[in-house]
């Protein structure tokens, strides 16, 4: 499962209504994906056509207009790749605080 952001030429100019996160120094961006302790990544979108998930084949799922959605982390939802809530009732634990990664290696 991927998830992207769709491309387009227009998007290359910042819009006035583009969402700025400047308290967490990341500048303006189009979809924020945030880790939810012991649950899903969440993404938000400005607007919905930003957004665009797509199986293994290339297939794109229908958000049906969404611009937030969960992506479950568990492994227990009954409607993978999106979050049904699974992890509350089953007890899913996991707490992350953001780091630096180490840098990439090259490709060889």
């Amino acid at each position: 499962m991927v998830a992207f952001l769709k491309k387009s030429p227009v998007r290359r100019i910042r819009r006035a209504g583009d969402r700025c996160f400047p308290s967490a120094n990341i500048g303006c961006m189009s979809v924020k994906v945030t880790v939810l302790n012991n649950g899903p990544l969440r993404l938000v979108a400005d607007d919905a056509s930003e957004l665009a998930i797509f199986d293994p084949a290339g297939n794109q799922f229908g958000l049906a207009g969404r611009t937030t959605i969960g992506l479950c982390r568990c492994g227990l939802s009954e409607n993978k790749p999106f979050c049904d809530g699974a992890h509350n009732r089953l007890g899913f634990q996991s707490a992350c605080e953001a780091r630096e990664l180490p840098p990439a290696k090259p490709k060889v």
